[in-house]
């Protein structure tokens, strides 16, 4: 076969297996957005919602995600996350010195970037403090985005490197990847280590089970 027929079809395989790809995840959004809209339909008010139907549905947002999802090798726990950045608080989260919002702590700039690439038009100044739709996009960006850029710069896809990268932002964690090799993390701000420490020891308080 010629080679340029050989290169021909090898990106149309390409093409092909991410159109798929997409696709798949296309219709896990919408699953999830769906739920998420849910979450909001229940009140106007986030006082009002009863606790119960709040921990099912971020549950159902989560459980699909991961059913959902390409195999990798991680999948970050956003119920972890939650209760790291706002100690799984729905109402009553000041924004922090930084301008993060929300009960992910989003700052405008991630949140933009991230629906922008979902196809979605959630503004930050409003959506970002509403559960259901933070959490749909917390996991879009951990499980999705992160991976992705941690591909593009050739880092290891783990959950220490996602996490730093949720905490630190990709550019610092690259950067020390490069000055330090595989003792990087030695080298990240105490707030980042701290982050990840508490990652792995927060399994009890979220689920209700022994830590690892």
């Amino acid at each position: 076969m010629p080679v340029g027929q050989i290169v021909v079809w090898t990106a149309m395989g390409c093409v092909i297996g991410y159109a798929v790809a997409f696709a798949r995840f296309q219709r896990s959004l919408a699953r999830t957005i769906a739920t998420s809209e849910m979450l909001d339909r229940v009140s106007t008010n986030d006082d009002e919602i009863p606790e119960a139907v709040i921990d099912r549905t971020v549950q159902q947002i989560i459980a699909r995600a991961e059913a959902e999802a390409e195999p990798g090798p991680v999948a970050i726990d956003t119920d972890r996350i939650w209760m790291l950045e706002s100690s799984q608080r729905t109402t009553g989260i000041p924004d922090s010195p930084a301008g993060a919002r929300g009960p992910f702590q989003f700052i405008e700039g991630t949140w933009t970037e991230c629906t922008a690439l979902m196809g979605v038009d959630w503004e930050w100044s409003t959506e970002a403090a509403a559960l259901g739709k933070a959490c749909v996009v917390a996991d879009f960006y951990l499980n999705h985005r992160i991976p992705q850029m941690l591909n593009y710069y050739d880092l290891p896809d783990t959950i220490a490197n996602r996490l730093a990268c949720w905490n630190w932002g990709i550019g610092h964690v690259y950067r020390a990847r490069c000055a330090y090799g595989s003792t990087w993390l030695d080298t990240a701000p105490a707030e980042t280590r701290k982050f990840i420490r508490n990652y792995e020891t927060c399994l009890e308080v979220c689920h209700g089970t022994e830590s690892p």
